[in-house]
């Protein structure tokens, strides 16, 4: 019987339009439910989503990082596509974190995080959701929602709800697979509001962003993985950028590479903002295509909030496309590849997601620094 389940739930994961058509079923229950009150509304909720379905490794150099216990199973499964997952190898750790003040709310914001490659020393763990140890998006939206006081002591949040997405998948260093030859951002989406609605939760939301990270960004990554989204029912609204380096071996040196170039005409058609940020030299070579490319004279930008912890900041004269550099080091805090995500999400949350009305083009509302 525990077999039988195990092997039900794969074809689940295997089968993405089974999986909507269940969740969608399922998601009656929970609509019965919120209808006599319980609407899971008192605290976060965390959904485990797995889509895309299954890990991949493509070497066995990336294999030596994972944990013993599958090493073997991945090993004899190498290179192929996802669909031949290996038996006995874990589930990815997909999640979605629907925040209680969300509850009730036909107009959130959901914002899909893309990371980039990773080793498989932590196997269970998501890369930005519930993990200590990794990346922390929704700790920073948690400060904003709720812990910030006025001097009555009252809570004044500063950002609207959003749900954040994190999807977790892996092919190897050098590609990504949240490009449109596997990752469908329509199906994506059913499938986030199939999980909601099982889960009794009354949300609803029409505006979507993303964030990529590192190689999330290159070859068929970055805005490529938005490019089918249907506008006729949600708007493209935000794109965060996070130090993306990419690069190719040019004479024996390894170069940046302009990946951010292609997603200038996306941003533009949806009237939507990009935000690059980094600190790996690799992505200079974009950072400048940038500023040239998106056809609009820049300068600093004199709203940036956290000031101290940029080498410099730029900012199109229409204020759609962004370019900020980090320091290495502020102070005791580090800036590295790895929390860029964080440093992104702690400078754009108050600017691009304060409360109040839904605007239809990305316009950042300028906050006390």
């Amino acid at each position: 019987m525990k077999s039988e389940t195990k092997g039900q739930a794969r074809n689940l994961r295997q089968n993405p339009k089974i999986a909507i058509l269940a969740l969608t079923l399922s998601s009656w229950v929970g609509y019965l439910a919120s209808a006599k009150g319980a609407t899971g509304c008192t605290d976060d909720t965390y959904l485990d989503l797995h889509y895309p379905a299954g890990l991949q490794i493509t070497n066995l150099k990336l294999a030596a990082t994972m944990a013993p216990g599958y090493v073997k199973a991945f090993n004899q499964h190498l290179g192929k596509p996802a669909e031949f997952r290996a038996e006995g190898a874990p589930d990815n750790t997909g999640l979605v974190w629907v925040p209680k003040e969300a509850c009730g709310n036909h107009d959130v914001d959901l914002i899909i995080a893309f990371h980039g490659w990773r080793g498989f020393g932590k196997p269970g763990e998501n890369v930005y959701l519930r993990d200590p140890s990794q990346k922390n998006i929704e700790k920073i939206a948690i400060r904003y929602l709720r812990e910030t006081r006025n001097e009555k002591g009252e809570v004044v949040p500063l950002i609207r709800p959003v749900i954040i997405a994190a999807p977790m998948h892996d092919r190897g260093p050098h590609d990504t697979v949240f490009g449109p030859e596997y990752y469908d951002i329509n199906q994506h989406i059913q499938l986030i509001k199939a999980a909601i609605a099982q889960a009794g939760l009354d949300v609803d939301f029409h505006r979507v962003s993303i964030s990529t990270h590192s190689n999330s960004n290159c070859g068929k990554g970055g805005l490529l993985a938005a490019e089918g989204l249907d506008t006729s029912q949600y708007q493209l609204y935000f794109f965060g950028a996070n130090d993306g380096t990419c690069s190719q071996v040019v004479n024996g040196v390894r170069r940046g590479t302009d990946f951010l170039t292609r997603d200038i005409p996306v941003v533009k058609k949806n009237h939507a903002c990009l935000f690059h940020l980094w600190v790996s030299p690799l992505d200079d070579k974009a950072s400048r295509s940038l500023k040239t490319q998106a056809g609009m004279n820049g300068s600093a930008d004199v709203d940036a909030r956290l000031t101290e912890q940029y080498k410099n900041t730029w900012v199109s004269s229409d204020h759609k496309f962004y370019s900020y550099q980090l320091f290495n080091k502020v102070a005791e805090k580090a800036h590295t590849h790895t929390t860029v995500p964080d440093d992104l999400f702690d400078e754009i949350f108050p600017r691009f997601f304060a409360p109040g009305g839904v605007t239809t083009e990305c316009l950042p509302g300028v906050t006390s620094k």
